[in-house]
């Protein structure tokens, strides 16, 4: 097992050299830097630098050892088999798991709410797992941002989570105080969405309207229709002007 403690009696010139080792073997298999020593130097010096920092920030959370890497599952909803890999699995002092998935790029948990999430990967592992994890965590590795984003049962679990308690941040501080609660919500969204997917439901209904077009670089207003459908519901006052995108 990979444990916090193991990680804990490593002191930073040994992490160097152990992080150091492991970026050249993975560098060593990328067959198109053999031929661009200039570019591989450069990424060597990236990956090391944001693993190294990542490392550190690990060693700042609750005991924990991983059990799992690439974990293969394969669920179920509603019928149809869904095959996930999750990037790692942790388990904690108290035998509660969590489940934790690396990003580079940016990333929000509030899009794991709602009616219709944006984003329900993190929440889709989590109604996978065999009981209600205890954190259900983005770890975000970037030159500009490196931390721990997500809910978590209580503190003390990852540093500076849950986060600070305000208007934007209650939704996930209320939502780790009941895990179980929170997946069981994410489990009857999910399955209600693959429900409708199923029966074929495709209704002109984007979440921000025209807006999603907007933000997702949508060519297809013309063949649905939004803008004409979005005027109509404006003059009946089904809906608000929307805002000007210029």
């Amino acid at each position: 097992m990979i444990t916090q403690d193991a990680l804990l009696g490593l002191d930073r010139k040994a992490l160097d050299q152990s992080v150091s080792k492991h970026v050249e073997k993975v560098l060593e298999e990328d067959r198109g830097l053999r031929f661009r020593p200039a570019f591989r130097d450069l990424e060597a010096k990236r990956l090391q630098r944001q693993v190294v920092r990542f490392l550190e920030l690990e060693k700042q959370r609750g005991a924990f050892e991983v059990i799992d890497f690439e974990k293969e599952i394969v669920t179920e909803i509603e019928g149809q088999s869904i095959r996930l890999v999750i990037d790692r699995v942790d388990r904690l002092p108290s035998g509660e798991k969590v489940i934790v998935d690396y990003k580079t790029g940016r990333v929000d948990p509030k899009k794991w709410f709602g009616d219709r999430p944006e984003d329900p990967q993190l929440p889709l592992y989590a109604i996978s797992a065999e009981s209600a994890p205890a954190g259900v965590i983005f770890s975000v590795i970037r030159d500009d941002e490196c931390l721990y984003k997500g809910v978590v049962r209580e503190a003390g679990i990852f540093p500076e989570l849950p986060p600070k308690t305000t208007k934007r941040t209650r939704e996930l501080a209320e939502a780790g105080e009941d895990l179980p609660g929170t997946v069981q919500g994410w489990r009857s969204v999910l399955h209600r969405l693959m429900s409708e997917f199923l029966a074929g439901a495709a209704d002109i209904d984007p979440r921000e309207g025209s807006g999603t077009c907007v933000k997702s670089y949508c060519e297809f207003q013309s063949l649905c229709r939004i803008g004409e459908l979005e005027r109509l519901r404006i003059s009946a006052g089904l809906m608000d002007e929307p805002e000007s995108t210029l």
